[in-house]
């Protein structure tokens, strides 16, 4: 059945800072009491799993997109992060029966940041094969969960925010640190962003997920399309193409159902009129709608979902294991929109916790930039923004 996906509330920063907390009870999900076959019932419980996870990761993982005007390339093919597994079933039968296991048994996995109340997640997106400059992770997201609350807070970091990372002494993008983690520590290529990461917000980050952008094309097709509403008339004359081409993008308002490509425009596209922030928004309707879309699919349509796990095995890469996955599920299964808080640091007059510059890079013209509006690697204010957000809500 179609989606309808409309825009809900998003909050500013003024709003986080100013906003008085409130308190959400979460229902329980009604427990299903009716006796099935004993091979049924193994079915239907490896696949809940299986849903549950995708819905899971579709949730926090899929809030990514990038737009490619960087034109170095450096690899052909993403790099996990260190020790990381792919999100899918393995191909062999014996992989496969160890995951299942994993899945079914395993119930005193505790996630790290658990014990201390806040686990911290780094999304990382990348626009992936063919596309020009592949490995910069122009969206990157930091997904922290309280797990006593079930709450969770979805902070946007620009990707044009510069830093001084490591025992550097100049100042590079922030998108660029895991294309460089790539050739300088191949091994480890995240290294050096999440440590920026956990520079900037004062936090631990616990883990990393990585997700080629081709992803989402792929599910939405696997799912056999989306339904989009389209608030507002689209209209790109600048879309990046292959080979560092251009094309036009165009999209009228109203309902539509889109297919993969079509999707992976729509939530790239920056030729409106609040730019990054009207494509902000376009994510969260597409994440929402794709985890909506995942929920409602019969069991029947199993394979839908060897469809869409083939995809995720190709696209996505995660220092989590199976049963750490597992654990997420739970704690975040019951979790509604109302209980999720999306923000981003910007650059808004007042309440912004970031200055726009300009920086000689070498080129023609200086490079557009952001920094802490108290200066470089000056992250007390953005510190105490992550180590109070719970408290907003």
């Amino acid at each position: 059945m179609p989606f309808d996906i409309r825009p809900q509330k998003k909050y500013t920063l003024s709003e986080i800072l100013n906003k008085s907390p409130q308190t959400t009870t979460l229902r329980a999900a009604p427990v299903n009491k009716k006796q099935a076959s004993s091979r049924s019932l193994v079915l239907k419980t490896i696949l809940a799993f299986i849903i549950g996870i995708a819905i899971a990761v579709f949730l926090f993982f899929l809030y990514l997109t990038s737009l490619l005007d960087n034109q170095l390339v450096y690899r052909n093919s993403p790099t996990p992060p260190t020790g990381s597994v792919r999100l899918a079933i393995p191909p062999s039968s014996q992989n496969f029966m160890a995951n299942v296991a994993e899945l079914l048994l395993r119930d005193d996995v505790v996630l790290r940041g658990e014990t201390d109340g806040r686990i911290n997640i780094a999304l990382l997106g990348m626009a992936g094969e063919p596309n020009p400059a592949p490995h910069l992770t122009d969206t990157i997201l930091i997904a922290s969960i309280e797990p006593r609350r079930g709450k969770v807070s979805l902070v946007s970091i620009p990707r044009d925010l510069f830093v001084i990372s490591g025992n550097e002494t100049f100042a590079r993008k922030i998108n660029s640190l895991y294309q460089l983690g790539l050739i300088r520590a191949p091994d480890n290529p995240t290294k050096q962003l999440i440590g920026a990461l956990e520079d900037l917000t004062g936090q631990s980050i616990h883990y990393t997920v990585l997700v080629d952008l081709q992803l989402v094309k792929e599910a939405v097709d696997a799912l056999g399309g989306l339904t989009v509403d389209v608030s507002t008339r689209i209209y790109d004359p600048a879309f990046p193409g292959l080979n560092y081409s251009y094309q036009v993008f165009s999209l009228e308002p109203g309902v539509q159902e889109l297919d993969g490509d079509t999707v992976v425009k729509y939530v790239r596209s920056r030729h409106s009129l609040l730019g990054d922030f009207d494509r902000t928004e376009r994510q969260r309707q597409v994440t929402e709608a794709l985890a909506a879309k995942i929920r409602d699919v019969h069991i029947s349509q199993f394979p839908d979902y060897w469809n869409l796990l083939s995809a995720f095995r190709e696209r996505v890469a995660t220092n989590m294991s199976i049963a750490e996955m597992k654990r997420l599920y739970r704690l975040t299964k019951d979790i509604r929109s109302n209980d999720i808080l999306t923000a981003a640091l910007d650059n808004q007059p007042g309440a912004g916790l970031l200055a726009s510059t300009h920086i000689e890079t070498g080129g023609p013209v200086p490079a557009y930039a952001l920094i802490p509006k108290n200066g470089y690697n000056e992250f007390d204010d953005i510190h105490a923004f992550f180590e109070h957000i719970f408290e907003t809500f």
